[in-house]
């Protein structure tokens, strides 16, 4: 009877450890692509208004007065007007090429696509612990922006006018986000509300490819 008893419970002792090894959680994994954009070789900044100088130079800033652009200067008879913006949608004006990120932990699977230049959200997986054996999961926030300056120079031809614009582009990405800590069985132990975010800003002009780390 004793040794029944010694037998069921050392066979109960083995079963529960057997099921903390099956719930035991590794960590998960996250990947990264990148695509560069695909865009023209050469950027048409330069055009022919069949209009007459004047009539051209009202229409301009008729339309810039009406438009997002704050008109910094304008100077006719030098033929220049200089205007700036700022966005929070730059994938609407410049290409950065597309992101692909991969998210796996436990049973959750995520593919994030995006394009670089604009705002999104993702997960990210990692490890910690004195072993690196345990998981943690990062929640992600990227901003974007895009702030520009552009001189238009407006030009007499014939009884045409040619209307040239030239950009000085500032585009800025900022990360900032929380990160859970888990232990073996996937418990969260610790969080971070607030984890070190990054800044990156990249400025270029019209015809030039801007690029940063």
């Amino acid at each position: 009877m004793v040794r029944s008893l010694f037998v069921a419970v050392q066979f109960l002792c083995l079963t529960l450890f057997a099921c903390l090894l099956s719930s035991c959680v590794t960590p998960g994994t996250s990947g990264y692509q990148y695509r560069e954009p695909i865009g023209p070789e050469t950027v048409a900044n330069e055009a022919v208004v069949k209009l007459p100088f004047s009539d051209t130079w009202d229409l301009l800033i008729g339309h810039l007065a009406k438009s997002f652009f704050v008109i910094n200067n304008v100077e006719k008879v030098s033929r220049i007007i200089n205007v700036s913006f700022s966005t929070d949608k730059p994938e609407e004006y410049v290409d950065c090429g597309t992101t692909e990120r991969t998210f796996q932990y436990a049973k959750e699977s995520h593919t994030y696509t995006y394009p670089m230049a604009g705002s999104n959200s993702y997960k990210a997986a990692g490890k910690w612990g004195a072993y690196q054996n345990l998981p943690t999961i990062g929640y992600v926030n990227r901003k974007t922006s895009l702030e520009g300056r552009i001189n238009v120079y407006v030009a007499p031809k014939d009884n045409d006018t040619i209307v040239t614009v030239n950009t000085r582009y500032i585009f800025t990405a900022s990360t900032s986000g929380e990160q859970e800590f888990m232990n073996a069985v996937g418990v969260v132990v610790q969080k971070t509300i607030s984890v070190p975010g990054t800044l990156s800003t990249v400025s270029f002009n019209t015809g030039q490819i801007g690029s940063a780390d």
